[in-house]
């Protein structure tokens, strides 16, 4: 039996951005497939990232759908050196 690894917040917060990054204007089950997150746990999250203006909140009809703002794009490739670094420590 595989053994369940626990993902960080930060690691989680970055699979997201990245989700978003890849799919632009991503909707929300997009988002929680592939960062493989429960819906209403994303929900809460992108919730803070509208407010910190990291993710921009587009509405596209009768759906809603996210990309990332300047400020999110900083915040992902910060997020990913940090990971790199932390990586070839050995930390995770």
């Amino acid at each position: 039996m595989k053994q369940r690894k626990h993902r960080s917040s930060l690691i989680i917060f970055k699979e997201i951005l990245e989700a978003i990054k890849r799919n632009r204007e991503a909707t929300i089950s997009r988002i929680a497939t592939e960062a493989n997150i429960p819906h209403s746990r994303l929900k809460k999250q992108l919730e803070r990232m509208v407010k910190a203006g990291v993710v921009i909140e587009i509405n596209s009809g009768s759906r809603k759908c996210y990309d990332l703002t300047e400020k999110g794009e900083k915040v992902l490739r910060m997020l990913k050196e940090i990971e790199s670094f932390l990586s070839t420590l050995g930390l995770i």
